[in-house]
């Protein structure tokens, strides 16, 4: 093993990271997320037949409220298809987009689901990137996966120069999947069982944690997963506390206890580093999303074994399937080094998305996107 990689991960127990300190800046629950939110009304840049809907029409259709257990729910319309204009297909479902309305760095995000959208034609997300031309300032995807099948999948996508070595293999849980991180399919690994799917809701949801420590000799980027059944004594107490009763801070030295990631993306210790993070990451706002029938649903609905002809012959016959492509989420909370308040909610369309799979058909790579992908399921 490589020991720099090693040291990256539990670098307070040799002595040879450096401890950051973070303290919780944002922390969302219930109806709170319809202001630490906002809604992204625009054409699915994946090219899904998915028709986002902003907050009054996601509430009115209730395709979003808050449930009798607090927790903040986000459904896909299970009626009669839509136009939805634009080049893709000219009818898809309604779903939503939301994207925080606050920017941050380095830090953690901790998100508590008890269930996360599955099934055929399905493709939800939950990630953090860029507000600006994707990919500069990256992407890190922390919850992901299609037509309900696999693993849970975690990638990073940066500009080009940004390598994940091999020997993370070793350093964490997951099955280590792609090393290059730049642009489309992006460097990514996969979780272990029952982190995805019928799989995790069927036993109750859990836990993710994404850490981003960029800074020279600091802990790196990597996410974590506790089961929903895990015993709260068991549990980091910054991840598993009610809404608003967490530790107001957290240090990457703790993370010693937390044991192995399930996967991690590598940390800059200087020359020689394959990828120095403070290069490739930027400010990060927070997304949530369900799209469907995009390019990774459609390179992969068949091997899921989907009953019907293609994705969106399934889409528009099975409006009652999609009953299950919901998310119920406790909470999102968030312990940073910067968190500030967005300025461009406003009108302003997040070039994070627009541009993305531009950049990649452009560079003629959408099918290696496509083909590396549907190996993760």
């Amino acid at each position: 093993m490589q020991w720099y990689l090693v040291l990256a991960v539990f670098g307070a127990v040799f002595g040879s990271g450096i401890c950051a300190n973070f303290s919780i800046c944002r922390e969302s629950s219930g109806q709170e997320f319809y202001t630490d939110f906002y809604w992204w009304p625009w054409a699915d840049p994946t090219d899904g037949q998915v028709k986002y809907v902003d907050q009054k029409t996601s509430q009115d259709q209730n395709l979003s409220y808050v449930d009798s257990s607090n927790r903040f729910v986000l459904a896909v319309d299970t009626g009669p298809t839509v136009p939805i204009g634009g080049k893709q297909p000219e009818i898809g479902r309604r779903s939503n987009r939301i994207h925080s309305t606050y920017l941050m760095g380095d830090g953690f995000v901790i998100i508590k689901v008890n269930h996360i959208p599955t099934g055929c034609a399905t493709w939800p997300a939950f990630w953090t990137a860029t507000p600006g031309v994707w990919p500069e300032g990256g992407e890190i995807d922390i919850i992901e996966g299609a037509n309900g099948q696999g693993d849970n999948l975690a990638s990073m996508h940066t500009t080009n120069g940004c390598m994940v070595d091999t020997d993370v293999s070793k350093s964490q849980l997951g099955e280590f999947r792609q090393g290059n991180c730049s642009y489309q399919p992006g460097c990514s690994s996969s979780f272990t069982k029952n982190t995805f799917g019928p799989a995790i809701n069927q036993n109750g949801g859990g836990y993710f944690v994404m850490m981003r420590d960029t800074s020279l000799h600091g802990a790196g980027i990597s996410v974590y997963f506790w089961n929903s059944s895990t015993n709260p004594d068991r549990l980091p107490a910054a991840v598993g506390a009610a809404p608003h009763l967490a530790p107001t801070s957290i240090t990457t030295d703790e993370v010693v206890s937390w044991g192995k990631p399930q996967v991690f993306f590598g940390a800059d210790n200087g020359p020689g580093s394959p990828c120095p993070l403070s290069k490739y990451m930027g400010m990060h706002e927070i997304i949530i999303d369900t799209t469907m029938c995009g390019y990774w649903d459609n390179s992969t609905f068949q091997d899921a074994g989907c009953q019907a002809p293609s994705c969106q012959d399934y889409l528009i016959a099975n409006g009652s399937a999609f009953s299950n492509a919901r998310w119920e989420i406790d909470y999102v909370r968030v312990y940073a080094n910067q968190c500030v308040a967005r300025k461009d909610i406003s009108g302003a369309v997040s070039l994070v998305s627009n541009v993305q799979w531009v950049i990649a058909m452009a560079l003629g790579i959408t099918i290696i996107m496509a083909v590396g992908l549907s190996s993760e399921l």
